[in-house]
């Protein structure tokens, strides 16, 4: 075998390489994608289960938290909190 068809070879392998890798990034968001609707649809149901006292117990214990970590250095985690309706 020549060094051309060698050279050809391993392009090819490298190509093929590129092409599932990105097929495997794709499927790998849209997994991501999923389990991410999956949570929030789960969290939507619990909070609709809940009655507007427990919606505004959990909101203050949120926000206990949030001055806790802020009081002692704590990171905080960016999470976008959901408006919660008062007319449930």
């Amino acid at each position: 075998m020549g060094l051309r068809e060698r050279l050809t070879q391993v392009t090819q392998f490298f190509q093929k390489a590129r092409t599932k890798g990105r097929k495997l990034m794709e499927e790998d968001e849209r997994r991501a994608s999923s389990a991410g609707e999956q949570v929030s649809q789960r969290e939507d149901r619990r909070r609709s289960g809940m009655t507007a006292e427990d919606r505004e117990w959990e909101q203050s214990s949120q926000q206990r938290d949030r001055e806790r970590q802020a009081r002692s250095g704590e990171p905080t985690i960016a999470a976008e909190e959901p408006k919660i309706s008062r007319d449930a």
